[in-house]
């Protein structure tokens, strides 16, 4: 018991210790109005620093770079998955028998293709019916067309190349775009112009009709 009155009465002296300090402001501004008008009461923080981090808000030269560091990662990415697949097609394709290295056409559904079977290189004519042009038994000029083969197959592969292929195939897509917009746009005169002439056709009946009548 004798505990808690002293908790109590410590308690009270703070409160009045610090209600005097406030009693005693509140008297200082109501005698002098003007001091107390003039202090500023004080901002939150909180207020602050949150418009200070609204003000901040924005993309910087770091931003920008740091963009420029993902899409150049994801781009050698593709590229590092794409040699590997390369890589891996061409050990199976080493591993098959037969191994197409490239051809042209001739035109009328005639073609020259030239093929890999085992270790011979063959020239074959393609038609109606496939007959063979030519054995290539010369050692250097067979490993010559290998090393086309192969460098080929690598330049298919490099960045430009793939770029190149995405740039075309998306002005592909703006040309096809174009197209059925032009032809849309066709349909819709033409339609129009049907409309008009029917009309027309229309108009001269119903005159010729009132000069009969």
């Amino acid at each position: 018991m004798p505990f808690f009155f002293a908790m109590a009465l410590f308690s009270g002296n703070q409160l009045i210790a610090t209600a005097g300090p406030f009693n005693s402001n509140v008297k200082n501004c109501i005698e002098n109005p003007d001091p107390c008008a003039e202090e500023e009461p004080a901002g939150d923080p909180e207020t602050e620093a949150g418009t200070e981090a609204g003000s901040e808000v924005g993309i910087g030269f770091l931003d920008v770079l740091r963009m420029m560091a993902a899409l150049a990662f994801v781009i050698g990415l593709i590229y590092f998955l794409l040699r590997f697949i390369n890589k891996k097609s061409r050990s199976y394709q080493e591993n098959q028998m037969v191994r197409h290295l490239g051809g042209t056409a001739l035109g009328g559904s005639r073609s020259i293709q030239i093929v890999k079977v085992g270790e011979r290189v063959l020239v074959l004519g393609v038609g109606e019916n496939v007959a063979l042009l030519k054995e290539i038994d010369d050692s250097e000029e067979r490993n010559e067309l290998l090393a086309r083969y192969e460098e080929q197959t690598d330049l298919m592969m490099q960045p430009s190349d793939i770029i190149h292929k995405v740039k075309s195939q998306l002005e592909l897509k703006k040309k096809s775009k174009r197209s059925s917009d032009f032809k849309q746009e066709l349909e819709r005169k033409m339609a129009d112009l049907k409309k008009s002439r029917g009309q027309a056709v229309q108009d001269f009946t119903d005159g010729e009709r009132r000069k009969d009548e």
